[in-house]
């Protein structure tokens, strides 16, 4: 919801930013089912990746993993992700993503950057 907030009012959102978050998760819930090949209401790994790739972000294997860990849902058991978790990945790697194109000026995939830098980039997405 911080996305979409009224400044103003930080815990409300209007009609306008309703419409624009429905229409958002109506978008990534698109792009889930894509990617559910099985149909089980999970993403696996391997689907993860390509769905993440499918909207623009090159993952590596390893990240993959970690956020496979963080947001596993535990319930399934196989290390597999639901709608919802899916959702609140794909936003982390979206807006961390957005935030080094910021400090990667010439998209070359490096920049420079103070850890004062690097923590004002990270502490937002990893303290709710």
């Amino acid at each position: 919801m911080f996305l979409f907030g009224d400044p103003r009012n930080p815990s409300k959102i209007g009609p306008t930013e309703f419409a624009a978050l429905w229409k958002c998760l109506g978008e990534w819930r698109g792009v889930f089912e894509r990617f559910d090949r099985d149909r089980s209401g999970e993403i696996d790994s391997a689907e993860l990746k390509d769905a993440l790739l499918s909207l623009g972000y090159a993952v590596p294997p390893s990240v993959i993993q970690v956020l496979m860990s963080k947001y596993n849902d535990e319930r399934g058991g196989r290390g597999s992700l639901n709608f919802d978790s899916f959702v609140e990945c794909g936003t982390i790697v979206k807006g961390l993503t957005e935030k080094f194109k910021e400090k990667d000026k010439r998209y070359t995939g490096s920049a420079t950057l103070t850890y004062d830098d690097f923590m004002l980039m990270v502490i937002p997405f990893v303290v709710s």
